[in-house]
């Protein structure tokens, strides 16, 4: 674990941001789970936002965040996944508190994930209008068919509600602890 910590005084914002050496590239299929949930990692960015022990409400973190000028989002590339958030100063330690609490002990609740896939999927619809993501799929169907570019890596709902929400939330528990801890 690689800590960089850049402290100024006389600021009056201050932000945290963690970067997971796990992405789309990641996806796979967890040995007790028959079916193959791309998407995986993508949906995982997306629960860690959903509540956690400490901070079970599923919008607490944003709220929190909104209540002191700040923000937050998150990222999947193909091998990191990459979580930020900015707020007021004064509100570092809290919201550091709340943040770490993502990767220490996240709910991943059965129900909120299940209804996550609805996000996952909004956005994959989105992303389907942008020029450069028309692009890089011509240019990922070019690799080589064993190639993790070959995979779908934002996810819908026909590749991450194929296998019930209960087989889903066991595989996003699988790939958290496997790829998190």
């Amino acid at each position: 674990l690689e800590i960089v910590n850049i402290h100024d005084a006389g600021s009056t914002q201050a932000a945290f941001a963690v970067a997971v050496t796990s992405g789309s590239f990641y996806d796979y299929t967890v040995e007790e789970h028959s079916v193959k949930y791309l998407g995986l990692a993508h949906l995982t960015e997306h629960a860690l936002f959903l509540g956690t022990e400490s901070f079970p409400r599923r919008s607490g973190f944003d709220e929190f965040l909104a209540d002191h000028g700040g923000s937050s989002n998150a990222y999947t590339a193909e091998e990191a996944t990459v979580f930020f958030a900015d707020l007021s100063a004064g509100a570092f330690e809290e919201g550091m508190e709340r943040f770490a609490d993502f990767f220490n002990a996240p709910l991943l609740d059965p129900l909120a994930v299940w209804e996550e896939v609805n996000a996952v999927n909004s956005e994959h619809a989105k992303n389907q209008q942008s020029p450069s993501w028309q692009t890089s799929r011509v240019m990922y169907s070019l690799a080589s068919p064993s190639s993790p570019l070959q995979w779908f890596h934002t996810g819908d709902k026909a590749t991450l509600a194929r296998g019930g929400r209960d087989d889903l939330a066991a595989a996003i528990r699988a790939y958290f602890d496997e790829n998190f801890c």
